[in-house]
């Protein structure tokens, strides 16, 4: 029993660990949710950021292995920059101009949080 517990908890830290190499603090669906309880979106709305999120992700994995394969490394943040500035204009599509403005300002204490060092809160 224990044996299975070792090999399930090596598994999760492995699948983090592999996330976090790539740059993904959340996956798409993870992400979705939490715009979807932080912003009271319909089901509709997040099925569309959920298939944005995907879409961007795999996008960015795309990016970053063949810029490693080159090793264009200082190329990769830019690549990475625009697929975000992307995904943001069109969560503003997705969004009302109430969720929207509720989503900025929620990604602005994120970044001053970030800032002085502390956890975000939503």
């Amino acid at each position: 029993m224990s044996k299975r517990i070792l090999l399930l908890v090596i598994v999760l830290l492995g699948t983090q660990m592999i996330q976090a190499q790539r740059g993904m603090r959340l996956g798409p669906e993870q992400r979705a949710q939490q715009m979807q309880d932080s912003l009271m979106l319909s089901d509709a709305q997040t099925g569309k950021l959920l298939e944005l999120f995907s879409a961007s992700q795999q996008q960015m994995i795309q990016i970053k292995d063949s810029l490693m394969e080159i090793g264009a490394m200082e190329n990769m943040r830019a690549a990475m920059m625009d697929i975000r500035k992307e995904e943001s204009e069109k969560i503003q599509q997705y969004l009302t101009t109430d969720q929207w403005n509720s989503w900025q300002a929620i990604q602005e204490r994120s970044r001053a949080s970030k800032k002085q060092g502390k956890k975000p809160k939503n």
